[in-house]
């Protein structure tokens, strides 16, 4: 009944507004609903996933269903992920100071394709504003920062250090977001040559902690293969705990024949169904790397 709720009455009515602003008011009422018992209670029954215990890295999750980066930049609403049931939960991009992102609109609905067009830009309130609410997190819930750069910042190395230690008492585990097709020159971070100058510093800095967070390299499904074997065997020689694959793909060839007013040379990255291939190809030659890595 839910979903029969969902596909004939709010989609219609929520394709009628723009995507970005349709995000904002679903998750303002997901959250008012999440606020009183009774909603919680209604979001659990409607929503309820098996209980499936899973460890990942050292994670102990719930159940493997995760969200991923981009759908909650600021962690404005880990109460509504926790009563859905997601067994973990990735905020973010965040970066050290706040960036608004790109010019509206950013955000662009494929239906037919089953697909999604983003050139958000890592709009977020900065490390700061996503500390005071990471620091208010509902129990329970794994919680994981996935952490970027700035656009002007000449050293990458020094934004990834500082969104690691500003974060690092209040998530789960990090992702390096060296992959967003939308920040100019960020996927340049994923060439082998320049992922040890990177990761070694964020490494060492976990290693001498306490408390040992997970850190994982998210990629670009758009790479070669050959330099993802490259990359799989240096992030296990520097001591990652695994990657993340993947990203946002530039590939428009999967999204058909498109609207009137866009070409396939268009900026942005696609998500959604002609992302699965690319993804599933990674994985497997990820599957058939001699150094074993969680994926």
């Amino acid at each position: 009944m839910p979903c029969n709720w969902y596909k004939w009455v709010l989609r219609p009515l929520l394709f009628r507004l723009p995507p970005e602003q349709a995000h904002a008011w679903v998750m303002r009422l997901m959250a008012q609903l999440c606020r009183w018992r009774v909603g919680r209670w209604v979001i659990s029954r409607c929503f309820a996933p098996p209980r499936l215990p899973t460890t990942l890295a050292g994670l102990s999750l719930c159940n493997p269903v995760g969200l991923a980066a981009g759908l909650d930049k600021d962690a404005q609403w880990l109460s509504v992920w926790k009563a859905l049931g997601f067994g973990f939960v990735e905020v973010g991009t965040i970066t050290p100071k706040p960036k608004k992102g790109h010019a509206k609109p950013r955000l662009f609905r494929f239906p037919e394709a089953q697909a999604l067009l983003n050139r958000m830009g890592f709009n977020n309130e900065g490390m700061a504003a996503v500390k005071g609410r990471l620091q208010r997190r509902p129990k329970g819930l794994v919680v994981g920062a996935n952490i970027g750069k700035n656009q002007s910042t000449t050293h990458a190395t020094d934004d990834y250090l500082a969104c690691l230690k500003h974060l690092y008492p209040y998530v789960d585990y990090f992702t390096l977001n060296v992959s967003s097709p939308n920040t100019a020159g960020l996927r340049a971070l994923q060439q082998p040559q320049a992922l040890k100058g990177l990761l070694d510093p964020l490494v060492a800095y976990r290693n001498k902690q306490s408390v040992r967070r997970p850190l994982f390299l998210k990629l670009s499904p758009d790479i070669d293969l050959d330099i993802l074997q490259t990359i799989a065997n240096k992030v296990h020689d520097l001591g990652m705990d695994g990657l993340v694959v993947g990203n946002t793909t530039l590939d428009k060839s999967g999204l058909g024949t498109l609207p009137r007013g866009f070409s396939h040379t268009q900026s942005g990255g696609i998500s959604g169904a002609p992302l699965r291939a690319k993804a599933l190809r990674l994985l497997r030659v990820l599957h058939q790397s001699p150094k074993s890595i969680t994926c």
